[in-house]
């Protein structure tokens, strides 16, 4: 079964950015279009022959049943991701309205601290140097 998301999901716009052959992909039919990550990654846990995608950290965090493909012999891990070797990434990030200041400049620094670091890197996100 394949599953995909909506054309507009960044992380399909990641692939159709940088896989060669994916810029002009037309979904099968068939296809299971899932609206939200949740969505998408409990279809991927519950079908056993299913391919679609996902991020590591929804597959750590999640604690997700699924195997991640190796691309151009690379495998999908953090250690690839940091390293440059594994290309297939989108940045997450935070949108603010004026500068942070107060208890969200808190968060926003903790996120970016050593500590905070730790935590994104246990849950299978790769932090930004």
């Amino acid at each position: 079964m394949v599953l995909t998301r909506e054309p507009k999901d960044s992380s399909r716009q990641m692939f159709q950015k940088t896989l060669k052959g994916w810029k002009d992909l037309v979904d099968r039919p068939d296809a299971i279009v899932s609206l939200t990550d949740q969505e998408n990654n409990n279809n991927l846990s519950q079908m056993r022959y299913g391919i679609g995608f996902t991020d590591l950290g929804a597959i750590t965090m999640g604690k997700m049943k699924v195997r991640p493909i190796a691309i151009d012999g690379v495998e999908a891990t953090a250690e690839n991701v940091q390293s440059g070797k594994y290309a297939f990434v989108k940045e997450l990030g935070f949108c603010f309205k004026g500068a942070p200041q107060g208890r969200l400049k808190e968060f926003v620094d903790f996120v970016f601290s050593p500590e905070g670091a730790r935590i994104l890197v246990e849950n299978g996100f790769v932090p930004l140097k």
